[in-house]
Protein backbone atom coordinates (compact mmCIF):
# COMPACT_ATOMS: atom_id res chain seq x y z
CA UNK A 1 0.00 0.00 0.00
CA UNK A 2 1.42 3.39 -0.75
CA UNK A 3 1.69 6.26 1.05
CA UNK A 4 -1.46 8.04 -0.42
CA UNK A 5 -3.57 5.02 -0.35
CA UNK A 6 -2.16 4.68 3.47
CA UNK A 7 -3.71 8.16 4.26
CA UNK A 8 -6.77 7.50 2.92
CA UNK A 9 -7.18 4.46 5.07
CA UNK A 10 -5.92 6.24 7.99
CA UNK A 11 -8.55 9.23 7.52
CA UNK A 12 -11.59 6.97 6.74
CA UNK A 13 -11.12 5.28 9.96
CA UNK A 14 -10.58 8.39 11.88
CA UNK A 15 -14.21 9.49 10.24
CA UNK A 16 -15.63 5.99 11.21
CA UNK A 17 -14.30 6.56 15.10
CA UNK A 18 -16.03 10.34 15.03
CA UNK A 19 -19.15 9.22 13.42
CA UNK A 20 -19.96 6.21 15.62
CA UNK A 21 -18.49 8.08 18.83
CA UNK A 22 -21.30 11.37 17.90
CA UNK A 23 -24.17 8.73 17.33
CA UNK A 24 -23.15 6.79 20.74
CA UNK A 25 -23.13 10.15 22.46
CA UNK A 26 -26.13 11.31 21.40
CA UNK A 27 -28.61 9.17 23.46
CA UNK A 28 -26.86 10.42 26.97
CA UNK A 29 -26.72 13.62 25.52
CA UNK A 30 -31.14 13.57 25.44
CA UNK A 31 -30.90 11.70 28.44
CA UNK A 32 -29.25 15.10 29.97
CA UNK A 33 -26.33 12.84 31.51
CA UNK A 34 -23.46 14.26 29.44
CA UNK A 35 -23.21 17.74 28.41
CA UNK A 36 -24.64 18.47 24.69
CA UNK A 37 -21.86 19.16 22.80
CA UNK A 38 -22.71 19.03 19.38
CA UNK A 39 -20.97 15.45 18.86
CA UNK A 40 -17.75 17.63 19.08
CA UNK A 41 -15.20 15.24 19.94
CA UNK A 42 -11.77 17.22 21.07
CA UNK A 43 -8.63 16.36 19.27
CA UNK A 44 -7.41 14.30 16.57
CA UNK A 45 -5.33 13.98 13.22
CA UNK A 46 -2.77 11.80 11.65
CA UNK A 47 1.17 11.33 12.79
CA UNK A 48 4.11 9.42 11.36
CA UNK A 49 3.39 10.41 7.85
CA UNK A 50 0.02 9.86 7.82
CA UNK A 51 -0.27 6.04 8.74
CA UNK A 52 -1.24 6.67 11.93
CA UNK A 53 -4.51 8.32 13.19
CA UNK A 54 -5.48 9.13 16.68
CA UNK A 55 -9.12 10.88 17.93
CA UNK A 56 -9.65 11.89 21.38
CA UNK A 57 -13.93 11.20 21.86
CA UNK A 58 -14.23 13.58 25.05
CA UNK A 59 -17.04 13.18 26.95
CA UNK A 60 -18.18 15.99 29.85
CA UNK A 61 -20.45 14.75 32.59
CA UNK A 62 -21.49 15.22 36.10
CA UNK A 63 -18.99 12.85 38.38
CA UNK A 64 -21.21 13.59 41.32
CA UNK A 65 -24.49 12.36 39.51
CA UNK A 66 -23.82 8.58 39.34
CA UNK A 67 -26.14 7.98 36.18
CA UNK A 68 -23.82 10.67 34.60
CA UNK A 69 -20.87 8.34 35.38
CA UNK A 70 -22.50 5.06 34.69
CA UNK A 71 -23.59 6.60 31.04
CA UNK A 72 -19.19 7.41 30.63
CA UNK A 73 -18.64 4.08 31.24
CA UNK A 74 -21.39 2.51 28.93
CA UNK A 75 -19.77 4.62 26.11
CA UNK A 76 -16.37 3.75 26.93
CA UNK A 77 -16.79 -0.02 27.29
CA UNK A 78 -18.89 0.46 24.19
CA UNK A 79 -16.15 2.24 22.60
CA UNK A 80 -13.51 -0.54 23.23
CA UNK A 81 -16.40 -3.44 21.56
CA UNK A 82 -17.20 -0.99 19.00
CA UNK A 83 -13.24 -1.12 17.94
CA UNK A 84 -13.28 -4.46 17.33
CA UNK A 85 -16.95 -5.34 15.70
CA UNK A 86 -16.63 -1.95 13.58
CA UNK A 87 -12.76 -2.15 13.09
CA UNK A 88 -12.23 1.41 14.51
CA UNK A 89 -8.33 0.52 15.66
CA UNK A 90 -6.90 0.15 19.05
CA UNK A 91 -8.75 3.00 21.02
CA UNK A 92 -6.72 5.08 23.77
CA UNK A 93 -8.61 3.40 26.47
CA UNK A 94 -7.22 -0.20 25.26
CA UNK A 95 -4.54 -0.40 27.74
CA UNK A 96 -4.23 -2.43 30.60
CA UNK A 97 -4.77 -6.21 31.32
CA UNK A 98 -8.77 -6.31 31.06
CA UNK A 99 -7.90 -4.33 27.48
CA UNK A 100 -5.28 -6.67 26.09
CA UNK A 101 -7.35 -9.53 26.83
CA UNK A 102 -10.62 -8.27 25.10
CA UNK A 103 -8.29 -6.61 22.27
CA UNK A 104 -5.56 -9.31 21.94
CA UNK A 105 -7.33 -11.49 19.64
CA UNK A 106 -8.25 -8.78 16.93
CA UNK A 107 -5.04 -7.48 17.22
CA UNK A 108 -2.20 -10.68 16.76
CA UNK A 109 -2.47 -11.28 19.99
CA UNK A 110 -0.45 -9.03 21.25
CA UNK A 111 -1.56 -9.83 24.78
CA UNK A 112 0.35 -12.60 24.21
CA UNK A 113 3.46 -10.98 23.39
CA UNK A 114 3.32 -8.52 26.00
CA UNK A 115 3.20 -11.06 28.54
CA UNK A 116 5.95 -12.99 27.40
CA UNK A 117 8.10 -9.64 27.65
CA UNK A 118 6.98 -9.30 31.35
CA UNK A 119 7.96 -12.68 32.39
CA UNK A 120 11.12 -11.83 30.55
CA UNK A 121 11.83 -8.50 31.90
CA UNK A 122 9.87 -8.45 34.54
CA UNK A 123 9.20 -12.12 36.01
CA UNK A 124 8.56 -10.96 39.81
CA UNK A 125 6.36 -7.95 39.08
CA UNK A 126 8.13 -5.55 40.38
CA UNK A 127 6.37 -2.75 38.60
CA UNK A 128 2.77 -2.94 38.70
CA UNK A 129 1.29 -4.71 36.13
CA UNK A 130 -2.48 -3.37 36.24
CA UNK A 131 -2.03 -1.30 33.36
CA UNK A 132 0.09 -3.07 31.33
CA UNK A 133 0.36 -7.01 31.22
CA UNK A 134 0.52 -9.18 33.60
CA UNK A 135 3.83 -12.26 33.42
CA UNK A 136 2.79 -15.13 31.00
CA UNK A 137 0.84 -17.74 33.27
CA UNK A 138 2.58 -21.09 33.49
Amino acid sequence: MGRRAERAFVLARLHAQAEYAANAKQKYIEQGLIIADGGDLGAGGTFESGHLGYLEGIILYDPSNPASVEAVRDLVEGGLRASIDKALGVPIAGFGVNANKELGPSCYHYDRWVARLKSTLDPNTASDPLFYSEPEED
